[in-house]
Formats: structure tokens, C-alpha cells, sequence
């Protein structure tokens, strides 16, 4: 499951969810599922006059698509985006991992990975399957 953090040097909220991010990510709140972590460093925050080394336009561009996609006003940090489906102020310790594990509950999508190796190269498709779905 990714969970993905909207943070920024320059947000003095940020820490405090930087270290939540970390946190799940060595607890992993959810038995039998694996959070992939994502720190992403909008640049939106740089106008300010301190840059954000890790910042980038993209986790900015990102962060819009899901400000529209959840139909909030406007984008902020720290923000915490799980499964894609659900945001949430991401400091906020003690909704992060009941999201979680609600997200975890919800079927998701099957997805079929082939990969193979022969004399000609070596390749990976991947196909829409039933597993995983209701």
C-alpha cells in the first residue's frame, strides 16, 4: 500500500509528520500488507526564501491532481495520502494508522506480473486479473 507524505523543509508542521511516515512505515499498522512510504517534497513552499533541497514541481503537480481529486480547497502540508483514496492531516498519529487499516480492508484492483528471460531479452507484462477483486 503506498502512503504517500506532502512535506517540505520549509513547513515548520512537517517534522512532526516526517516522523509519523517513518514510524509506519517500521510498524507496518496493517498485518499482511506492506506500506511503501513516500516522502515527496513540494516546491511551492520554496518562494519563501528557504529551498527545499528535495522539493519538485512533479510532488507539487501531484499534490494539485489529488487536491482536486479529494475536492479540497487548496493543497497544504504536511499531507498524507493512503491507497490514493483517502488524505488526511499527516501529522495526525492517531487517524493515520486507523485509515490504514480501513484501506487495507477495501478490495483492491488484481493485477497478473509475467516476467521472462530467453535468448532474445527479458521483458515483464503485466494483465488485469480477478484476484483480488470482490
Amino acid at each position: 500500500m503506498i502512503v504517500e507524505l506532502f512535506t517540505s523543509e520549509g513547513c515548520s508542521s512537517c517534522p512532526l509528520a516526517d516522523q509519523l511516515l517513518s514510524r509506519l512505515e517500521k510498524e507496518q499498522p496493517a498485518a499482511g500488507v506492506e506500506i511503501i512510504a513516500l516522502g515527496e517534497h513540494v516546491d511551492y513552499w520554496n518562494r519563501l526564501g528557504w529551498e527545499d533541497p528535495y522539493s519538485s514541481p512533479q510532488f507539487s503537480r501531484r499534490q494539485m491532481q489529488y487536491a482536486q481529486a479529494f475536492r479540497i480547497e487548496a493543497a497544504y502540508t504536511p499531507q498524507l495520502v493512503i491507497d490514493g483514496r483517502v488524505e488526511l492531516l499527516g501529522s495526525d498519529a492517531r487517524r493515520a494508522p486507523i485509515a490504514i487499516i480501513a484501506a487495507a480492508r477495501t478490495p483492491k484492483a488484481g493485477v497478473e506480473l509475467r516476467c521472462w528471460q530467453d535468448p532474445a531479452g527479458a521483458g515483464c507484462s503485466t494483465t488485469p486479473s480477478s484476484a483480488g477483486s470482490p
